[in-house]
């Protein structure tokens, strides 16, 4: 390439209300793309283009696909004939420092080169304001077009989640290069057919109130990079505005449903806290969400939640309830089951992160296939990911994240440790025998709903995963950033997992409990041969078993037995005694579906380390719950109860969860800890 620095026919100032887009196609690596807006005075009505071009095509080649591109929409518009177009490229070059003179724009002489040759250095570095690239294009009127390299963008914008009162509605965007922080976001509410002209909301997330009742929701985005660089706009409007297309929900603004209990049961916590210091405080929730990949099957939705109404499963409904009930226990640190990939990058990963400065991380479980046959198998993909998992969120002015420890596959990790493989063998052993068995002595009752294939539930449990996470407390009262000070700080070890899910797994379930047991050990050993500070463990999940299953004996530390082992008494670590922060007794539960209530969900951590429980939040009882559900169906539909479908419900369980009022099937655990003094 070549420069004649002949001056630039057009004030670079021009440029300002004329825009230029090039960036790279993400789905086509091999090609970039061009949109440009124009508001040249030859033309009758503004111009938008949008130009995919191959990176090996010559400069010249793509000027002439312009040049075609602006002769043929401006004949369109105008019958006389219409002069030649001609496209030139400019280059900002700053003056020498000792010469007092604007900038000059340099001709760039391109000759045989390619497009890749000519603009994707420029893609993939950004040039700076002094040696920006413009393009001329010459016609009845020179027009200029200052380039904009990889600007923000919004690919996709649709709404999923129904707008009800005092619940936060988001956009789902795909975008490029585009900060959520600097972007705008303008929302407008109208009962009438015309949309109002300022809006009623800025911000990336709208909270709607009772006046928004019954009225229609839109939104408009002014797309911005981390440099806060217009991006272009979404839609295909030609007229170049800041501000894209307007995008509306399909739903109206609706009431939401009462939901006191989970307001009241962290209301009675926050009087205490008032009175007490809070600094060596902290907060966790453990919450099983009910996936989204499970609530919307066909078979779920006509047995396990055959209770509940179809509109109150559809994730649309529940998600926006559960980001309400998030946002009031106000965590510190979230461990969460059952989160679709999605829902953790689109929704909760965003709010989380502007509402209550929370980073986050996710772990999917491990894909589990089908092998044609015969006979046709089930077999887990490790180096796949399944489209759900466990997520971990952290406030960030509590906490600093040191390590990550996950297991991917808990039974692949447990396989290669010394101590717990003569255990899976005797668990294979065991499985085997019993697909061997004419007639299993087992309920059958259980059987008709989960049908039993040996080989098929180990291969599943395969797919369950294990989230460890390693922090840092930052407590003011834990010291400065000194080195002496950080080597005080006490550490904390989190961890996430959900088990196997089989009324017939107890013995996979132990397996999984007893790996996680040695694995999260290990690591606290590791930590705390390189620190003198404290070093405490807090295991959360669910764990699909009971309080007297072993399973829940095996994370506590206690010696535990199960008919599939040879081996009996089994504690790996047995040092390290865990305690539960609830003790859940019957008829409590954490889930609630149709003829089942069980407490499968735990809280557990490491009393002998100085870390102790301050409070727990209390749990719903079943008669609540109905109460609550009861009063929203009235309320909301004017019925007097829900039309179940299937088999028929019995009317102790017609509420049962998930409801009108509760969008999970299992309740959320909520744990308040404080650190031991630093004497």
């Amino acid at each position: 390439m070549g420069g004649d620095l002949a001056a630039c026919p057009v004030d670079p100032i021009q440029a300002i209300t004329n825009r230029l887009f090039i960036y790279s196609e993400l789905s086509v690596p091999d090609r970039i793309g061009i949109e440009l807006f124009t508001q040249s005075l030859d033309s009758k009505s503004p111009l938008r283009i949008r130009l995919s071009r191959p990176l090996n095509e010559t400069i010249s080649r793509f000027f002439e696909r312009l040049s075609s591109s602006l002769f043929v929409k401006k004949k369109h518009r105008e019958s006389e004939s219409s002069s030649p177009i001609e496209c030139t490229l400019y280059q900002c070059k700053l003056p020498p420092v000792n010469e007092c003179r604007p900038p000059q724009l340099e001709k760039i002489e391109p000759f045989g080169s390619t497009i890749g040759e000519v603009f994707s250095a420029i893609v993939n570095e950004e040039p700076d304001a002094a040696h920006a690239v413009y393009l001329l294009i010459h016609s009845e009127t020179d027009v200029l077009y200052k380039a904009s390299f990889n600007p923000a963008r919004i690919l996709k914008c649709r709404f999923e989640i129904w707008p009800m009162v005092d619940c936060p509605v988001v956009p789902r965007l795909e975008a490029s290069n585009m900060d959520i922080e600097q972007t705008e976001f303008a929302w407008f509410v109208t009962k009438t057919n015309i949309w109002p002209s300022e809006p009623c909301h800025r911000g990336f997330i709208f909270f709607p109130n009772e006046a928004h009742v019954g009225g229609r929701l839109g939104l408009r985005i002014a797309a911005r990079d981390a440099r806060r660089r217009q991006g272009v706009p979404f839609g295909n409007a030609k007229q170049y505005s800041a501000f894209g297309e307007l995008v509306e929900c399909k739903w109206l603004v609706s009431a939401s449903p009462n939901q006191s209990y989970h307001l009241n049961r962290t209301c009675r916590i926050r009087c205490q806290e008032s009175e007490e210091n809070n600094s060596r405080r902290f907060r966790v929730v453990s919450y099983n969400f009910l996936a989204d990949m499970y609530a919307s099957m066909e078979s779920a939705r006509n047995s396990i939640f055959r209770h509940c109404p179809l509109e109150c499963l559809d994730i649309s409904y529940r998600l926006p309830l559960l980001l309400r009930e998030l946002l009031n226990y106000q965590a510190d640190i979230l461990c969460l089951q059952e989160i679709d990939n999605w829902v953790f990058h689109y929704y909760l990963k965003p709010i989380l992160r502007l509402i209550c400065d929370m980073d986050g991380i996710y772990m999917p479980k491990r894909l589990v296939v089908e092998e044609p046959g015969p006979p046709v198998r089930l077999v887990t993909l490790l180096d796949r990911e399944k489209n759900e998992g466990c997520a971990i969120f952290y406030r960030k002015s509590k906490f600093e994240l040191l390590r990550q420890a996950h297991l991917p596959s808990i039974l692949a990790y447990a396989a290669e440790q010394p101590q717990i493989l003569p255990l899976m063998n005797d668990l294979n052993d065991a499985y085997s025998r019993r697909s061997s068995e004419s007639t299993p002595i087992l309920d059958l009752s259980i059987m008709e709903k989960f049908p039993v294939d040996w080989s098929s539930c180990l291969e599943k449990s395969k797919a369950h995963c294990l989230m460890v996470l390693v922090f840092r407390a930052l407590a003011p009262e834990f010291g400065s950033t000194d080195s002496e000070s950080i080597s005080k700080q006490p550490h904390l070890i989190v961890a996430n997992t959900h088990l196997y899910f089989h009324p017939h797994g107890d013995g996979i379930r132990m397996l999984q409990a007893l790996t996680i047991r040695h694995h999260v050990f290990t690591v606290r050993e590791e930590i705390q041969s390189g620190t003198s500070a404290l070093v405490s463990v807090i295991i959360a999940g669910d764990i699909n078993q009971s309080t007297k299953g072993p399973a829940y004996q095996a994370l506590l530390g206690n010696e535990v037995t199960e008919d599939s082992m040879k081996q009996s008494n089994i504690a790996l670590h047995p040092e390290f005694q865990m305690q539960p922060t609830y003790v859940i007794e019957s008829p409590q539960f954490t889930n609630w579906v149709p003829d089942f209530r069980a407490p499968l969900d735990v809280i557990l951590y490491d009393a002998h380390s100085g870390l102790s429980c301050m409070h727990i939040f209390p749990l719903c009882s079943a008669a609540e719950i109905t109460r609550l559900a009861m009063e929203n169906t009235r309320r909301l539909t004017g019925q007097d109860k829900p039309q179940c479908r299937g088999q028929p419900v019995s009317d102790c369980d017609l509420y049962a969860l998930p409801n009108r009022a509760f969008p999970s099937d299992h309740l959320a655990l909520i744990a308040d800890f404080k650190w031991p003094p630093m004497n």
